[in-house]
């Protein structure tokens, strides 16, 4: 039997606002962030940072919504299954998340987040406008401005994973921190 106080002191522990794993549909996804938006009204931090913070989940939960791929359906995994946490240390905080992705589409996202995490501020506000300026739109309906505003707003490199499933799929996992020192 699962010992659900252990749990919830693990939860407690570990600064867990927010923990979900489940269908990324856009209600449930909406309910999620009115969650998260009433926890940073009652949080102690700036206004510049709870600002931050909440434009960063909106892109993050966006990216859940429009881009989990639905894995391969004769393995035994849940569909359009994701995974999304925001927890709190003193200094930061982290928001998690995790949905499963085409093995075609692993390259292009790779190298991406990588030439975004390379680039200081001041370059991805220029690469920021470049991508605006190009008007190019992607398969999944976005000019691939999410992932630089996120980078932009937290000042954080974005951090990131892919795990395989099989072969045609893989489950990638975000974490992005925010500083509370604004």
């Amino acid at each position: 039997m699962v010992n659900t106080y252990q749990l919830y002191e693990k939860m407690t522990n570990g600064n867990i606002l927010l923990s979900y794993k489940g269908d990324a549909s856009k209600d449930v996804l909406s309910s999620m962030l009115d969650i998260l938006e009433s926890k940073l009204k009652e949080s102690d931090v700036s206004n510049k940072t709870k600002k931050k913070m909440y434009n960063i989940l909106v892109e993050c939960l966006q990216n859940l919504y429009h881009h989990t791929d639905e894995p391969d359906p004769t393995i035994e995994i849940e569909n359009s299954s994701a995974i999304f946490m925001v927890s709190r240390q003193t200094e930061n905080f982290k928001i998690f998340t995790g949905n499963y992705i085409s093995s075609n589409d692993i390259e292009g996202l790779k190298e991406r987040i990588e030439h975004i995490n390379s680039l200081d501020l001041e370059s991805l506000k220029a690469y920021h406008k470049e991508i605006l300026n190009n008007g190019q739109i992607s398969s999944k309906g976005g000019g691939g401005l999410g992932l630089i505003d996120m980078r932009r707003k937290s000042q954080n490199k974005l951090n990131f994973e892919f795990h395989k499933v099989d072969e045609k799929t893989y489950f990638f996992t975000l974490e992005i921190t925010i500083s509370t020192n604004y």
